[in-house]
């Protein structure tokens, strides 16, 4: 089961939150969007983004960024590897690793933790996360 179909399973019939870890079927659900810290209607904002993580290749802060993204439980992102890319490298550069919502262009820049994540999903400008280092 994808993490896209944990979420609905996690909520009852007509949206409500069901108990973590129960599911319509009676088997226990992977991902509990209750735990995340994230609002029924921020999961469901979640699921329809398009999101991409702009990150290098051996970047430890990408692979920072990535835990970050699954702490948040972001259940789809897509990435993209700028290391071969002239305009992305151009456009990224030491920003990486970047996360961007495709649909509005708006993007986070790393650092971001798992509470700056939500708040920039739900739509919120998240507080500086403090000196901006890339890879």
């Amino acid at each position: 089961m994808d993490a896209k179909a944990n979420i609905r399973a996690a909520n009852g019939p007509k949206g409500e939150p069901r108990g973590c870890g129960e599911s319509s079927s009676g088997f226990l659900v992977a991902s509990c969007p209750l735990d995340s810290g994230q609002s029924l209607a921020g999961m469901t904002k979640l699921l329809n983004m398009r999101l991409m993580l702009f990150q290098r290749d051996d970047c430890r802060l990408c692979d920072l960024a990535i835990d970050v993204l699954a702490q948040a439980r972001v259940p789809d992102f897509s990435s993209v590897f700028i290391d071969d890319d002239a305009d992305l490298e151009s456009r990224y550069g030491e920003r990486v690793p970047v996360l961007r919502d495709e649909d509005s262009g708006r993007e986070l820049d790393w650092p971001f933790d798992a509470d700056r994540l939500r708040a920039w999903i739900n739509g919120s400008r998240p507080h500086a996360g403090g000196a901006r280092r890339g890879c």
